[in-house]
């Protein structure tokens, strides 16, 4: 498990940011380089799943398109709340959080 776990790419990325916050230095191009690569890696997945669904339900466009999108406004924040209640001071915890 522990050779599997390395070797997935997502993990590798989430656990740099968390080594960075964390106060190991690596430098700025490779924290906005993760940064940008985690921040739209959501946005990918967003898009195939919407392009999939309003492909399966023609008729009802707008319905699938509201119900995704209100999704994944929902899921960032009650993610945020999650990390208000139990995280407040410490922001690497919320990568972690988010990581996991």
């Amino acid at each position: 498990f522990y050779a599997i776990r390395n070797k997935h790419p997502i993990f590798l990325r989430m656990n740099r940011c968390y080594s960075l916050l964390s106060g190991i230095d690596s430098g700025l191009e490779q924290m906005c380089i993760l940064i940008f690569i985690g921040t739209n890696g959501e946005t990918y997945f967003n898009t195939a799943a919407l392009v999939s669904c309003v492909q399966n339900f023609p008729k009802s466009r707008g319905p699938v398109v509201g119900i995704l999108k209100g999704f994944a406004g929902l899921g960032g924040a009650i993610l945020t709340q999650i990390y208000a209640v139990f995280h407040s001071p410490d922001h690497a915890s919320l990568i972690f959080m988010v990581a996991v």
